[in-house]
């Protein structure tokens, strides 16, 4: 009679309101993560080019959040990200939203020289 009652209380809490909320997809939780980073640097910097270079990749990453067409709620989600990140992991996804940003720039810049006849 136990063994039968394991089964039946997973799938109850499988069935729970909070089991029904879906994961966020990787790459939206990355974008996420690249959103709440470069804000919290964007808002550490003085008014001038700098910031709103930061400005711009805080942009870039929230127009791809966009345009993943998810219907989540991008302020609690990012009051779900932000407290949980620790000073490494702000380095990290630094660093990592850094690279995306590089390379879409390089590309960006291939497609101006290829179009301007550049080489």
């Amino acid at each position: 009679m136990r063994k039968s009652l394991v089964p039946a209380l997973a799938l109850l809490v499988l069935a729970s309101p909070a089991a029904a909320q879906q994961a966020v997809p990787v790459p939206v939780e990355n974008d996420l993560r690249c959103i709440a980073v470069l804000s919290a640097l964007t808002g550490n910097l003085a008014e001038g080019e700098q910031r709103a270079q930061m400005a711009a990749a805080v942009m870039y990453f929230l127009g791809h959040f966009d345009g993943q067409g998810t219907k989540l709620d991008l302020k609690a989600e990012l009051k779900r990200i932000v407290p949980g990140l620790t000073a490494q992991q702000m380095g990290d996804e630094a660093k990592r939203c850094a690279a995306i940003l590089i390379e879409k720039g390089t590309q960006l810049q291939d497609v101006g020289k290829e179009l301007s006849g550049a080489k």
